[in-house]
């Protein structure tokens, strides 16, 4: 198969690259290697694979079995599959040589579908900070296929893989929050939203209440030396006010006395 694509070579595909290893073929001897045809494309694909560089220490390969995504299976050097519906399948080859070691590998093969529709939904899109929103995803729809991945930047830094996320805007701003959804067929869309972070309500009313605060002391202080002045006043009348009262009992006894002496 002269247009097979031999991933062994190292060829760089499309969709992402070299076939994984699914076993230790370090420790056995055997490596297991898979040459496809292509590893994207519309419905319906059919790939053509091959484990003709595979390869072992110990002796030939005697024994090839393959796997595509379970929907057939083949026990021949070289295959041809194809696949109807949209989705993301794993072709997986395992090969035993003649002394019974194996070694297993897989590829991943990405048949498109239809478009890619994301659908952003959040619990706030504006408040103060620090401000904490719950972002879901799971709306999102490809035509024909389902969403596999979920890729969000928050517009701040922040970011994660998963349909559903929480996240905090610490500081005050405007923030762009776009989600990518890629189905299994590798079909993508992009959504985005704007979330609006207010300075803290608080923030003012603070110092509003210092002052009021401080007005208060000074009304207090302000009342207690006004008592205090006030109670002053009233000692110091009520000194005079015997004093008084003194002198006037000390000029009787004197008006007494001397009118005794007369007689």
């Amino acid at each position: 198969m002269k247009h097979l694509c031999l991933l062994c070579a190292g060829l760089t595909l499309a969709s992402g690259g070299c076939p994984q290893d699914l076993l230790d073929g370090g420790s056995s001897g055997v490596f297991a290697r898979i040459g496809v045809s292509s590893q994207n494309g519309d419905p319906p694909l059919t790939i053509a694979v091959s484990a003709a560089d595979s390869v072992s220490s110990n002796g030939r390969i005697v024994r090839y079995d393959w796997d595509f995504g379970g929907q057939a299976t083949a026990d021949t050097m070289e295959a041809l599959h194809t696949f109807t519906q949209p989705g993301r399948y794993s072709v997986v080859l395992r090969v035993w040589d003649e002394t019974g070691a194996d070694d297993a590998a897989f590829v991943d093969i990405r048949v498109r579908g239809g478009p890619v529709v994301p659908a952003i939904q959040a619990s706030a899109e504006t408040g103060p900070a620090p401000l904490i929103v719950n972002f879901d995803g799971s709306a999102s729809t490809a035509e024909s296929d389902m969403i596999l991945d979920y890729f969000w930047d928050f517009g701040d830094g922040g970011d994660a893989r998963q349909p559903t996320a929480n996240h905090r805007y610490i500081w005050p701003g405007t923030y762009t929050v776009e989600l990518r959804a890629v189905s299994a067929g590798g079909v993508s869309g992009t959504a985005q939203l704007t979330i609006t972070v207010t300075p803290r309500e608080d923030a003012g009313d603070t110092g509003g209440d210092s002052n009021d605060g401080d007005d208060d002391v000074g009304d207090d202080a302000g009342d207690d030396s006004q008592a205090g002045d006030d109670n002053a006043d009233d000692d110091g009348q009520s000194g005079t006010d015997g004093g008084d009262d003194d002198a006037d009992n000390n000029a009787g006894d004197e008006a007494s006395d001397t009118a005794g002496g007369d007689g």
